[in-house]
């Protein structure tokens, strides 16, 4: 499995390297309405793994038909490029879902998705995002992927969207999230202004702790030709004293030349259950030599925990 990756890697990068930017990224059979592309991405971490290893390594597939759109991900993750992992490398069913376009204002989608909440659970693959290192509300304030129902409608004038998250069933390949549920509802406000974009997002799930919570949310989005500003405070309230008062992050992007931004980020958070209270101060480097490329670096410091990081990544979508 590890050679084959290793092939798939070696195939695409020149490829993708001397591509132009207006390709059209993955692979449609032929006489079928589906493409098949994937993404992968490598990291150093010393604090992690003092290695270089695959964090992901995934197969996409997508197809539209008519007023359906399927999306589906397959996914390794976490492997040592050394041979230190001698254990056998799993694939995880990452998203699966079927979107039907009820309407031009109208959408309902069913099966494994990115919740929607939030910005930044939004762009699951790390070449998209501007830092390798997520803020660290993404652990364990809401659940990153649902399985079951998601309801958008958008209303005429396109700047305002209503989303309800409806799961009332066990997860689809339940190892494969950041906690484990079997319910999860959910509603969600975004309002795209002149200026910026504001998101409101609250819901309820119960995990397989027996624990009840209760989440809310608000993200702010401000996009400029020479920077981009990004926000998101949330709050969770639990049983069993599993409250999280605050998790806040702000982040500012600057694109400092084309295709490189240099990111400042900001984050803190209290968490009841684990009596802590804490700051998290990320700088970091991102290099886009093509749209879907990027080479990242980044130091993290943290407030009091010894969970200092400095990671270095390379990611590519083909």
């Amino acid at each position: 499995m590890r050679i084959l990756f290793l092939t798939l890697f070696f195939l695409f990068i020149p490829s993708l390297c001397n591509s132009n930017e207006d390709q059209n990224y993955g692979y449609k059979i032929p006489y079928t309405p589906l493409y098949i592309g994937g993404y992968l991405s490598a990291e150093y971490d010393k604090e992690k793994h003092d290695t270089l290893f695959f964090d992901d390594i995934a197969l996409l597939f997508y197809a539209n038909i008519g007023k359906y759109h399927l999306l589906g991900e397959v996914e390794a993750a976490d492997i040592p490029l050394d041979g230190s992992k001698n254990s056998d490398i799993r694939l995880y069913i990452e998203r699966i879902e079927i979107s039907y376009h009820i309407d031009e204002y109208s959408t309902l989608a069913f099966g494994k998705f990115n919740s929607d909440i939030g910005f930044w659970n939004l762009a699951p693959i790390n070449t998209l995002t501007d830092t390798t290192t997520p803020p660290y509300l993404m652990q364990d304030t809401f659940p990153e992927l649902t399985t079951g129902l998601l309801y958008t409608h958008s209303f005429s004038d396109e700047e305002q969207i209503l989303s309800f998250i409806f799961q009332h069933n066990s997860d689809i390949d339940k190892q494969y999230n950041n906690m484990e549920v079997d319910k999860h509802y959910g509603i969600g406000y975004t309002y795209y202004g002149q200026i910026c974009t504001w998101r409101m997002n609250g819901g309820y799930y119960h995990n397989k702790r027996d624990n009840n919570s209760f989440y809310g949310g608000i993200s702010y989005q401000k996009e400029s030709t020479y920077w981009t500003l990004q926000g998101e405070l949330f709050t969770k309230q639990s049983a069993k004293n599993h409250d999280v008062p605050y998790n806040i992050y702000a982040q500012f992007t600057n694109h400092i030349a084309n295709q490189h931004d240099l990111i400042f980020r900001q984050e803190f958070y209290k968490d009841n259950f684990l009596h802590i209270k804490e700051g998290i101060s990320l700088i970091g480097y991102t290099y886009r030599p093509r749209p879907f490329i990027a080479i990242k670096g980044e130091y993290v410091k943290h407030s009091s925990l010894p969970k200092n990081r400095l990671v270095f990544s390379f990611s590519v979508v083909f």
